[in-house]
């Protein structure tokens, strides 16, 4: 419980957020296994289009 505590509280910090200020065709990718997404309903009635993608396989790629 405290190591997720502490989880939250560290990604809650705007230093460790990316934020997107959406535009006319903007496209965003992120990888689930990595980041922890969060969307922010501000857009108004704006229409936004998202699709997921899921890839099977048994490679995973390392990071950098």
């Amino acid at each position: 419980k405290c190591l997720l505590e502490f989880l939250y509280q560290h990604t809650s910090k705007p230093e460790f957020q990316c934020r997107i200020r959406w535009s006319n065709n903007a496209v965003i990718m992120w990888d689930n296994l990595c980041v922890k997404h969060r969307g922010v309903h501000d857009f108004g009635n704006a229409h936004r289009e998202m699709q997921r993608v899921a890839l099977v396989g048994e490679h995973r790629p390392k990071a950098p």
